[in-house]
């Protein structure tokens, strides 16, 4: 066995794409030498700016043999009276490739038969890996790429070297005009190399002696002790924004942490307004004293040692001061007038070139919070009048921060700056927060609203949103989401699902697309020409969103689908039925939901069938049961239907699950005493329309079809 290296040397990529692509790349080789049937050990990811590698241990030299055995004729058939191999076995035999001497004799439970049995060896690795390699390098993708110089090969930034080393041999690998070798390259300044590799094992080593730390999490581990030390040496600590060590540990090879300092005077303004310069523009770390304000500091980070660390500090200082003096004059000059005064100026900026001004939009958030709370009362959570008035008043004031000059300039502060605008205004502190909270959660990890009315707000944003872009036809597709609704979709969903609030969704975007004009909804409210509705497309892409989440949190993705299919468009409705669905799953046998689900699927079979014979459920008549198992399923369901709905209108999934375990019994006994396809046809529609009631039953808390169970596959 030999280990592999593969490094793609790269001009610097944005820091965003380096994690995706080097986990995709590795990915990606293990399930190509998998495909390959090459074995191989432990793999390690490398990545920094200028580089993508993967060494992999212990792969394989060459594949294992192949065995494969193919069944001929019979011994009756392939020997003639005589014992010789009659034509058959001899067309057989060469049809296989191999003498017909070489077959094999063998008995089975049809009798004995002749097999050929061919052995093929397996080939060679190194004839194996340069294309999978190729294949691999050519297959990564990225949110953008590029074309360079005269070649048609595509990548996220011009290639410059590739190495490939099997062993001690370098492979024959070609990117474009990038022939693979054996020398890498180090740091431009602390050492740039080339740098010959001998074995793939060398890889880390050589190039900490080049002055890159390959791997990411030594890397960043160097980052975080930098920085802590730099701003204990200002007297203080730093904020440690995880986004942002991750994207400063994307963005060097090497860090060295230094200090610069601004003048105390800036500290007079809102904090956000310090901070976002600092974060979003330079990638600085802010640092705080012991009672956790905000010191005249900031700590930066170079790609180098510490060589000339003083000028570099000054000249950052002297970039982050023009920084801040763009931000106060912004932040004076809006504090000109009140927040409510940028409301006019909403109608001379777009939301979307086919949806309208920020002014439409103000209007249909206006109308559409109301018109939330009114379906989230529907549905057992209501919001008192106080904090609607106050989502209400939030909302008409929601986008005048981003008439203002401090958004215009500072795009990451809207919202936030807002919030800090409307207190100065002499808004309530409720609608300030609101304002605030409009655009949380901001991604995967950020903080939700924080009260009722932000989260109101919240999602009535994001619920217009999504409607309008759907109603245009702009659906995010593979892996290409360029207005960011994916994202949007999983904030509305952690905020319902975090407050158990109960919205149908289907609903709401009714109500959302009601808003917009027929020119952007059609006469229908379709998207297009499809005959779908938009609510429903909608549904769909959301519903895909649930499925993830929530098997994330480590629920059964089948007891996901039961849930999803019964739960009326409800996310936290159907996260609580998936919930208790897999509470009472992961007991001790004897609670009912195997044995439900099993009988519950040969009862949906049943009906799938008859339905296929144009079979329509209809009432049942109880003068029409024959056998006593029919009465008994007949009132077991009956005697349940009161206590079941109880329990479905409370919500009380796991209580309506046992309940219905309850019916197994009287389901079994019928399936044991009922012919259910009976000659006579209305005694027979009868029957199916008992066990069509039983399916009723079961699908207002999961559509079990969907459970898988250890006695049949699949219900």
């Amino acid at each position: 066995m030999k280990d592999l290296l593969v490094e793609i040397g790269v001009e610097e990529l944005p820091a965003r794409f380096v994690d995706p692509a080097l986990e995709a790349f590795c990915h990606d080789l293990e399930q190509r030498l998998q495909e390959a049937r090459l074995a191989y050990g432990s793999v390690h990811g490398y990545a920094t700016p200028r580089r993508l590698a993967a060494w992999i241990e212990a792969v394989a030299e060459e594949q294992p043999k192949t065995v494969t055995e193919k069944r001929g004729p019979s011994r009756a058939v392939g020997l003639g009276t005589n014992g010789d191999f009659s034509e058959a076995a001899k067309g057989f035999a060469r049809s296989q490739g191999i003498d017909v001497r070489d077959l094999v004799l063998r008995a089975t439970p049809q009798g004995e038969y002749f097999f050929a049995i061919r052995e093929q060896p397996g080939r060679p690795a190194v004839e194996l890996l340069p294309d999978l390699v190729e294949q691999a390098i050519r297959s990564l993708s990225f949110p953008k790429s590029m074309r360079w110089g005269t070649g048609e090969v595509r990548f996220a930034r011009p290639v410059r070297w590739l190495v490939v080393l099997f062993g001690t041999e370098v492979l024959p690998v070609r990117f474009g005009a990038v022939v693979a070798g054996r020398e890498t390259y180090g740091h431009r300044q602390l050492g740039p190399g080339p740098w010959p590799l001998e074995k793939p094992s060398d890889y880390a080593t050589v190039l900490a002696n080049a002055g890159v730390l390959a791997d990411r999490q030594l890397r960043r581990e160097r980052l975080i002790q930098e920085v802590v030390r730099a701003a204990q040496a200002a007297g203080g600590k730093p904020d440690l924004d995880p986004e942002l060590v991750d994207e400063v540990t994307n963005l060097v090879e090497y860090p060295t942490a230094f200090v610069g300092r601004f003048d105390r005077s800036y500290l007079k303004l809102p904090e956000p307004v310090i901070i976002t310069p600092m974060r979003h523009h330079q990638r600085y770390f802010p640092v705080r004293g012991a009672d956790g304000r905000l010191l005249p500091a900031f700590v930066g980070v170079r790609n180098g040692g510490e060589r000339n660390l003083a000028a570099i500090a000054a000249g950052n200082e002297r970039v982050l001061r023009a920084r801040l003096d763009d931000a106060r004059f912004y932040f004076e000059e809006d504090q000109r007038a009140p927040l409510a005064a940028y409301v006019d100026k909403l109608s001379g900026i777009v939301f979307q070139e086919r949806l309208g001004t920020l002014a439409a939009k103000r209007e249909r958030l206006m109308a559409l919070v109301p018109e939330l709370a009114e379906n989230l009362a529907a549905a057992g959570t209501k919001l008192d009048e106080v904090t609607v008035a106050v989502a209400t008043r939030a909302a008409d004031l929601a986008k005048a921060d981003l008439a203002t000059r401090m958004v215009s300039e500072f795009p990451e502060l809207q919202g936030v700056i807002g919030e800090e605008y409307a207190r100065r205004s002499g808004e309530p502190e409720g609608v300030a927060r609101a304002i605030g909270e409009q655009y949380r959660p901001r991604g995967a990890t950020d903080e939700l609203p924080a009260t009722p009315a932000g989260a109101v707000l919240s999602l009535a944003d994001r619920v217009d949103t999504l409607a309008g872009y759907f109603a245009i036809g702009l659906v995010p597709s593979g892996s290409q989401d360029p207005y960011a609704l994916r994202r949007q979709t999983l904030g509305l969903l952690r905020i319902l699902l975090d407050a158990e609030w109960h919205l149908d969704l289907v609903a709401a975007f009714r109500r959302a697309l009601s808003h917009y004009p027929e020119s952007v909804t059609g006469p229908r409210g379709a998207a297009g020409a499809t005959a779908v509705p938009v609510e429903m497309l909608l549904w769909d892409f959301v519903a895909e969103r649930l499925r993830g989440l929530l098997t994330g949190r480590g629920l059964r993705y089948d007891l996901v689908e039961a849930a999803i299919e019964a739960g009326k468009f409800d996310p936290a409705g159907i996260a609580a039925r998936a919930e208790a669905l897999q509470a009472v799953a992961g007991e001790e046998a004897g609670t009912g939901l195997e044995d439900l689900a099993t009988a519950y699927g040969r009862v949906y079979r049943i009906l799938e069938q008859a339905a296929g014979t144009g079979w329509e459920p209809g009432p049942v008549e109880p003068g029409l049961f024959v056998e006593p198992a029919e009465k008994a399923l007949w009132e077991a369901l009956e005697e349940a239907g009161s206590e079941l709905e109880r329990e479905v209108n409370a919500g009380n999934w796991r209580r309506a699950i046992e309940r219905l375990a309850g019916l197994r019994t009287p389901v079994d006994r019928f399936f044991d005493q009922v012919l259910v396809m009976a000659q006579d046809p209305k005694v027979r529609i009868n029957r199916l329309n008992l066990l069509a009631r039983f399916r009723e039953k079961v699908r207002k808390v999961a559509a079990l079809e969907r459970v898988v169970t250890n006695r049949s596959g699949s219900s």
